[in-house]
Parts: structure tokens; sequence; C-alpha cells
């Protein structure tokens, strides 16, 4: 809490400095003849010869609240030590007519929300004072001398003004009647303008108890604990610096009973508690980032033992600590709003304290706190070495908790070979349970099991292998339990006779089993099946020995398979049913058994390499199947006739392995590499399929192969694929303009995804970007089938320029010089494949090579470079990597400028300036690339002749096209 004292002297201070700077404002003046004016002397009266020396205006610097009025006087101060009120013959001037308004006597009424000079003038206009008025907003209430009475709890909408200079220093003050030593707080709240909130004892507001100065519309709020008299004063202060802008503030000042800290805090004695007894309890504020106090409780526990904390019924947040012996934290507890706080833990010692604290509110807050014992103390019970001997069930046991790591130990016997199950229930407290089948070392748990919650565990053995159980309880991180210990056999029942069997209507297949047991006796099954198909029929999640024996028929004469296996082992047999139904049975031993039954459908191989199935005449083909595994002997092989040069698809649905593999092969009963296409499954049921595109022979082969355990099964459906034509003679398609010079990355048209039929599709490209001598270069290419390329120069696709019809699927190429209309009319003809196919068209430049230099006779260099004319640009080419060379000879002496332009692709060019041709003298050495830099420019004092080597750059194959110009 700030010291009054200071504050008084900081605002005493601040108003000094306000009124120093006014009075240096105010005008002054001397001289003058005595006065005449008939107002009231406020001093010595002035003689009649006496000289009037100064004008002082009072109240000085005032603050008016808009709509009231107030009287302003003028005090004439004399040579002779007199003084004389001139208000009534002095001229009022003010300068803010606007924010005030002053009658002829100096009355002011204030108009609007500002400041103003107010001046009074004598009638020779030498002497004059003046002073400021202020008008705000607001008003004050109440006075040191005469405080506004409030009531408590009752919340009072007030004002105070801004804290101007004036002689009121801008406070409105408060009075309530308390409670002498409870507590209270105070709160500022809805501002619309910065003030200052102030508590304080006694009737001259100088032992403040506690003050809040918050931001600007911040609410402020105060606590005063325990006031000594029965009234408490408050002061609300108007912002002293930012009256300019905010001229005071409104606001609802209400003041309400608090809560005072019990225990040490207020008394220096922890409260006593009374165990499993509620307890009214109440703890003071929490305010301004610190714990103002709190309340102590204590109660005396038994070591061990268990207990909870409660704390309900609350008023506002409030932290709990719960310490063992005074320091040992147990325990801590922040609550949201009013929510209960509960902490449960086991004592380790003679003495509980509890400390309760308010959470970030003002007001503190009011609860019940109760301590309760939850149950006495709890030890462990046996030891790892002598264990406790459960003769008898159920046992009551516990175990107790050193910080979560205690345990109890037990022995029971058991029936060997009899599934159990055991249960720990009734706890009072977490726990795990581990149970050892004859380890008495307790080293290796046949189950385990935890709870976090008290919630009853459970551990099942099937069956249990040895006589005797071995038990060990562990405090889970918890505080000790109580529980009961139970062991029950695990009984099975047989299902269905022989005479009516459990009927399973779906038979149940890997994976997906049927679940069963069975007693001493036996259950018998009736299952349906596909007749003349391979099954295993398994027995697995044995928890007892069985024996399976499968039959074919309803009296159980004629047995297909049987399997009986040693104890626990898994039983399984194939057989081949020759009607829709088997019958299972299925024989338990002494404590019978739980079991999964399966019927699997085992698949098997169609065909072989030497001889493969022949489904010629069955499409679509169903119930198509493979064994198990992908190695020759397995898997199915399948063959089908069809119809040379067609292409086809050939789709597998119904697959029951998610792993089934299609590979098809092209007329080749050897199955060599490559095959024409394969495809794989993505999962079970789910279709999939490849395109033999064209089949070339008459028949196609297939591999299908399994990674099933059991095969899988399929259904196979081919379908013939039908090829359209793309384009027409009257409108063919246009696959575009090149090239595009700019364009990142564009080195040739390319129209993917051609496709026609045995006639003709038709294209058109437009070439007008390149340099007229340029050739062409047209690929067609990744051809699913013969189809031949025609090019063309006009639109009626009569003037043949260029054809390649290669035999087979090989590439198509062709090459030439683009035509006058810069038009390349393209045609592609399926007619050699028969039923067309499908294919790719690329449409690039293909650039030659320009110039030469050779060694001659002797080792001379041979020159026949293209000779450049001086200013005038040259359209060049370079073919692939190969250079093309230029010239010019001689050159005129002095600067001259080199620049490439108009760059198709990467280029990369060498300069010598070499006056006997030989490329030796290398002035520059770059390259460039056309959408980065479209031009490249070197300007250079050349002294004979210029010689230029440009060729393509980088990964650039198909050569570039450019400018070359030499000033």
């Amino acid at each position: 809490m700030q010291n009054s004292q200071s504050f008084s002297l900081f605002k005493s201070f601040s108003h000094f400095i306000l009124f120093f700077i006014i009075s240096l404002l105010a005008a002054c003046g001397g001289g003058g003849g005595g006065s005449t004016d008939s107002g009231t002397t406020t001093g010595p009266v002035p003689s009649p010869n006496a000289v009037l020396q100064s004008i002082a205006i009072t109240p000085a610097a005032s603050v008016l609240k808009v709509g009231s009025s107030h009287q302003m006087n003028a005090i004439g101060n004399y040579d002779d030590g007199g003084q004389l009120d001139l208000s009534n013959s002095v001229t009022w001037v003010a300068t803010s007519s606007g924010k005030i308004t002053l009658n002829s006597s100096g009355m002011a009424t204030a108009v609007a929300v500002g400041s103003s000079t107010v001046t009074a003038i004598n009638s020779n206009s030498v002497i004059q004072g003046s002073t400021y008025l202020y008008t705000s907003t607001y008003g004050l209430e109440g006075s040191v001398s005469s405080p506004l009475a409030l009531n408590l709890d009752t919340p009072h909408a007030g004002e105070v003004n801004f804290g101007g200079p004036a002689t009121n220093n801008g406070d409105s003050y408060y009075s309530v009647n308390v409670t002498p030593g409870a507590s209270y707080y105070v709160s500022l709240t809805g501002l619309d303008g910065d003030a200052q909130l102030m508590l304080y004892d006694d009737s001259g507001f100088t032992n403040q108890l506690c003050i809040s100065q918050n931001g600007y519309t911040s609410d402020e709020k105060c606590y005063a604990e325990g006031p000594a008299n029965g009234v408490l004063y408050i002061a609300v202060d108007g912002d002293d610096t930012e009256y300019n802008s905010h001229k005071g503030a409104s606001f609802t000042l209400t003041v309400n009973s608090g809560y005072r800290d019990e225990g040490v805090a207020a008394t220096g004695t922890a409260v006593s508690l009374t165990l499993n007894t509620p307890t009214s309890g109440q703890v003071g504020t929490y305010i301004y980032g610190y714990m103002t106090g709190g309340s102590s409780y204590i109660a005396p526990i038994t070591p061990t033992g268990r207990y909870t904390v409660t704390l309900t019924n609350l008023t506002d947040d409030v932290s709990l600590l719960v310490l063992g012996n005074g320091s040992l934290v147990r325990c801590q507890i922040y609550s949201t709003g009013t929510a209960d706080a509960t902490c449960s833990f086991q004592a380790e010692y003679s003495s509980l304290t509890v400390l309760v604290s308010s959470n970030n509110t003002v007001a503190g807050s009011s609860y019940t706190l109760t301590v309760t014992e939850d149950h006495g103390a709890y030890s462990e019970e046996g030891t790892l070495s002598t264990p406790v001997n459960l003769a008898s069930l159920p046992y009551s046991g516990q175990l107790g908790d050193i910080d979560g790591y205690s345990n109890s130990y037990y022995s029971l016997p058991v029936t060997a070979s009899q599934s159990i199950q055991i249960q720990a229930t009734g706890l009072d407290g977490d726990l795990g349970m581990y149970v050892y089948d004859g380890d008495s070392t307790f080293t290796t748990d046949a189950c385990r099991t935890f709870t976090l919650s008290a919630a009853d565990l459970s551990c099942i053995l099937e069956p249990a292998s040895s006589g005797t159980l071995y038990i060990k309880m562990v405090s889970n991180g918890s505080d000790g339990t109580s529980f009961t210990l139970t062991a029950t056999p695990i009984n099975y029942v047989s299902e269905g006779t022989a005479d009516t069997p459990q009927s399973i209507t779906t038979s149940p297949v890997f994976n997906a089993p049927y679940a069963g047991q069975v007693d001493s006796a036996s259950s018998y099954y009736q299952l349906n099946v596909d007749a003349g198909k391979l099954y295993r029929a398994g027995l697995s999640q044995l928890s007892g020995d069985v024996s399976l024996t499968v039959y074919d028929d309803f009296n159980l004469i004629t047995m297909l398979c049987s399997s009986n296996n040693a104890a626990l082992a898994e039983e399984s047999c194939q057989a081949t049913p020759s009607g829709s139904n088997v019958w299972v049975v299925v024989g338990g031993s002494t404590y019978g058994s739980k079991f999964d039954l399966t019927m699997d459908r085992i698949y098997v191989q169609q065909g072989n390499l030497a001889s493969p199935y022949d489904i010629t005449g069955s499409l679509p083909y169903t119930g198509g199947e493979t064994g198990p595994g992908t190695s020759g002997t397995e898997r199915s092989h399948i063959m089908v006739a069809l119809t040379a040069g067609k292409a086809y698809k050939f789709e597998i649905t119904n697959n029951t392995d998610p792993d089934l593999d299609l590979w098809v092969y092209d007329d080749d009963p050897g199955y060599g590499w490559p095959p024409a296409c394969t495809a794989n499954a993505s999962a079970a049921n789910t279709a999939f399929s490849c395109t033999v595109n064209p089949l070339y022979g008459a028949n196609a082969y297939m591999w299908l192969t399994s990674s099933d355990p059991y095969g899988s099964s399929f259904d196979l459906n081919i379908t013939e694929v039908s090829f359209n034509t793309q384009g027409s003679l009257a409108t063919p398609i246009n696959i575009g303009a090149f090239p595009v010079i700019g364009s990142v990355g564009i080195s040739q048209l390319e129209h993917t995804g051609g496709v026609v039929d045995a006639t003709n599709s038709y294209y058109v490209a437009d070439v007008s970007g390149g340099a007229a001598h340029v050739n062409y270069l047209i690929r067609l290419k990744n051809q699913s089938a013969d189809v031949d390329l025609y090019v063309y120069s006009d639109s009626s696709y009569s003037s043949l320029l260029c054809s390649s019809i290669a035999a087979g699927i090989l590439n198509e190429t062709c090459t030439g010089l683009i035509p006058a209309d810069n038009n390349l009319y393209i045609k592609v003809n399926g007619a050699s494949s028969g039923f067309g196919g499908t294919f790719d068209l690329d449409v690039d430049h293909d650039y030659l090579v320009e110039g030469a230099v050779s060694t001659g006779n002797g080792g001379s260099l041979v020159i026949n470079s293209i000779a450049l004319t001086q200013g005038v640009a040259y359209q060049g080419q370079g073919q692939g990597l190969t250079p093309s060379y230029y010239y010019l000879n001689p050159v005129p002496t002095g600067n001259h400028t080199i620049t490439i332009s108009n760059m198709f692709d990467s280029t990369c060019v060498w300069i010598y300036d070499e006056s006997d041709g030989k490329f030796n003298s290398l002035i520059v050495d770059y390259s460039t690339a056309n959408w980065l830099t479209p031009d490249k420019s070197l300007t250079y004092n050349f002294t004979s002749g210029v010689f230029v080597e440009v060729r393509g750059c980088g990964s650039t194959v198909t050569g570039t096209a450019f400018a070359i110009t030499i000033d």
C-alpha cells in the first residue's frame, strides 16, 4: 500500500507547479490613479492618493462544471498596502467565449468543456489581472469537512472533476458507517475517465489504508482490513495529468463487506479442525499480485491413514494447500469460480495443516471445510519369500503405501489345467495386480492388470498350468487400498448335439472365426460349404485340450479328416466335402475349453506353364482361383483366344486376397519378360485392371499369384478397348504456337494423349516464331500400336512435306523446312495397326550448323564462317551442342558492341579479337538463357577482326536460334 503522506505531497507539489505556470501566464500591470470603485475593501483601505499596482483574480485557476455559475472577484492592490474589490468597476474579458460567459460584475457561467483565460482590466486599460478558469463535464461531491454519506453494499453513481490547479484540488469525498475491525472492499467501476481511489481511517483523510491507481478507465479496487473506527472515509481524485483531454470522470462507487483471514493470519494460531465434521470458514482478499493473507487450519491425524480434504460452498476462487507436519506438500489445488476443491492422500505424519488463500479475487471467499478420514492405515501383507497362503476365498486383503512402492504377496492353490478368473474387488485406492502361474519367485507374470480409479481388477488364466498361483499386489502410484480377492473356476458348456448340431449358416473364414466352447463331452456344428472344394478346418485360441473331427454326412459316419494334437496345441485338417454341408465335432477334455473355429476355403492352382487353363468362350470368367504363394507350382496359368491387333482390358473383381497379382503376356505361352501389362489388388473385393494396347498375337496368357496362405478366388472380365479419332480435315486440333519467346522452360510443342482409330487424326501447329531458314522436327512417340506420321504444308492436307511410316511401334520422325505460311498440318494414320492406338506428338525446331572452321594443309586454319555486316542483325542458329561461326573483318578501330538477342534456348557465346583468324585471342566467354536475360551485349575496343562462336548450352540438345549484331 502506498504511503499516504508521499501521495499527498505529490498532489500538493503538482498543484503548486501548475499554479506557478498559470501565474506566469497572468498579465500584471502597475501605475494609474487612485480608485473610485465602491466595491468592498478586502484589506486595509488604500489612502486617497494611493496608486493601483496590480489586480488579482479570485478564486485562481478554478474548475467549474458545465451549466453552473461562479462569481469571479477582482482585488486591487495599492502601493500603500491597501486592497479594494474592483469587481464592478473593471472590464471582464474571457479568451474563450465558447467555453464560458462573463457578465459585467465577473459572474462566470460554464458553457462547454475546455479552458479560458479570465482577465479584469481597470478603466485606463493599464492595470489588469488574469487567471485560468477550467470547465468540466463533472463536478465534485462532498468535501473534507463534509463528506457525502454512503450506504454499505449500495452502489452510488458519483463524479469527480479533473483535479485542476485550484485551491479545491479536485477530490470527491465520501464516508460510510462500518463495523470496527471488520473487512471491506471498495470499487470504482464504469469509469469514463481517469480517477484514483483512496481509503482512510480518519475524518481528516490523513491515515490512508489503501490506494488504487490503475490506468485510464480501468476499474479501481481497494481493500480495507479492519478499520479501527466506525467510519470508513473515501476520496476519489480526478486525474491531475490528463485533464486537458478527459475533464474528470463519472463512476459507480460501491462499498461491500469483505471476508477476513482465519487462523495464523488473524490470531497467530491455526484453527483446530475436527475430523469428519464440516467447518464454516472464510479467507480474505488477494490483490495486486501478492497474497495479503490466508486462513490456516490444523487437524490431528493417524500416520499412514487415508484422508480427504474438501472445500465446498465457495463464494469465489480460492487456493487449497495441504501440508503434512507443517512442511510436506501433499497437494495444491486452484479452484475455478466456485467449483469444489478436493484433495485425497495417504498420511505419513501425525498432524495435517490446511492453508486456504484467495485466488485472484477482491472480496475473498467463504466456504465449508471438511477433513474426512477415509480409512485407517493400510500395511503390506506377505513377503516375496513368504507370501500369504490363501487357503480359503474370498480373502480380505490390504496394501500399504510408501510413496507408491508397497507390495503385498499371496499364494493361491488352484486346479491345474482348469481355466480360472482372479478378481480384486471393493478397492478404495489404486492398485496393480500381477498373477504368476507356478512361479514362486514372482519373476514372469502370466497376467497383469491395473486401475487408476479404484475399479475392479480381473485376470483370466486359460488354463492355469500349475497347481499354485502367486499373486502380487502393487501400489499403483496411489495411497494404499483394501480389496477382496476371489478365484472363480471357468466352466465351459458344450454346444449342439449329434442330433441337433449348432448351425453356422455363414461359414467362418480366416480372421473371422466362430467363438465356440466345449465341456468334457463334445460340441457339434453344421457348416455350409461348396461341394467338391478344398477346405481347412481349424481350432485356435484354445484354453484346454480338444480334438477335431470333420464328417461328410449328418449321421457322422463318413469322416473326412481329424486332428488330435497335444494339450493346447492348435488343431487343423483338410477335407473336400461331397455335398454342401459338413459336420464338425469338437471333443473336450477334463475341464473343457473355449476355441475359435474356422472353416477356410483353400484355393488351388488352375492350369500350369505347360498346359494353361483355357477360358476361351467363358467370358466373363467367374469362379477363378489360384493357390497360396507365388511359385510356379501354386500360381494359376490361364489363356484366352482373342483378336490380334485389338486392345483389351483385363479386369479382376471379387478377389478374396487383398494382394492378388495379375500378369498378362501377349501371345507368349513361355511367359517371357516383359509382360504386356501387370496389375495388383489394393484391397480384397476391390476391382483392379491392366490394358494390353494392342494385342499383337492371337492369344493372351495370364499369371495369377496370391500371397494369402489360403490362396484367392476371383472373377475375370476381358473387354475390348476402342480408339477414337482427334480433329478432322476441316477442323484439325491446334496444338499451339512455337516457339514462345521468353517463356520459361518451353523448348517444344507437346500434344500428349493423342489417339487414332484405323483412319486419321488431324493436327495443326503454328511455327511462325521460328526463323524462315530453320527446319522443323516432328516426333511421334510412346505409341501403343503401329501408327504412321504425315506432314503437309496446306490445310487441305494435299501438299506432303514429309512422312514416316516405319513398321511396328518405333518412333516416327519427320523433318524439313518451315513452309511459307508458317503452319504445319499433321496427320496420324492408324491403318497399319488395323485398330488404331495411342501416342504423343512433339513439334520442335531442327536447327542447323552455320559456318565452319577447319584445319587446312600444313596446319593452317581455314575460315568458312558466316560474314556479318556491321550494324545489321543476322538471324543465326546452332544445332545441338555443335558451334556455328561468324566473323566481321576488318573492323574499324574503336569500341564496338556485340549483341546476342531473341534467343530461343540457352546459348553460349565466345568472342575473339584476332587478326590472323585463328581464334586464339579470347575476349569473353559467357552463357545466357532467353527467359533470364533476353539480350546480352559486350562492348570492346577491337583492334582487328571479330570472330564469334555460338552454340547451345548446358542440357540443350535441340540447339538454339538467335540474332547477332555488331555495331
